[in-house]
């Protein structure tokens, strides 16, 4: 019985390596959307003038709370320049950053170089 267990076992390990394997091997065959090269990114500083929290629509299942919020950017390519941006909230205490006025963000910005 012990030798059966252990075969089954060993049998199990064998198939999710080849599993893995492959799984790996397909996702680097396949070919990207579109070519990181032709893209850039940025990291810029903004301060929330203005936050408004809006009902989300109901077809939006996993959506907690949205934010409606006013950013004036102080550093980067849009410093000076005032942005409106939504803020999605999904309910996790750890992920979600509810904005209130007057505070700083750091943002990501990724741009197309064409």
């Amino acid at each position: 019985m012990t030798g059966k267990i252990k075969i089954a076992i060993m049998l199990i390990l064998v198939l999710s390596l080849l599993l893995v394997s492959f799984t790996a091997h397909a996702n680097a065959a396949g070919e990207a959307d579109y070519d990181l090269e032709d893209y850039t990114s940025e990291m810029m500083r903004g301060v929330v003038l203005a936050v408004k929290t809006v009902e989300p629509a109901p077809d939006l299942d996993f959506v907690h709370a949205e934010q409606e919020a006013e950013v004036k950017f102080t550093t980067g390519s849009l410093k000076g320049e005032t942005r409106a941006i939504n803020n999605v909230l999904f309910g996790h205490p750890l992920y979600d950053i509810e904005l209130v006025k007057g505070q700083e963000l750091y943002f990501i910005a990724e741009y197309d170089k064409g």
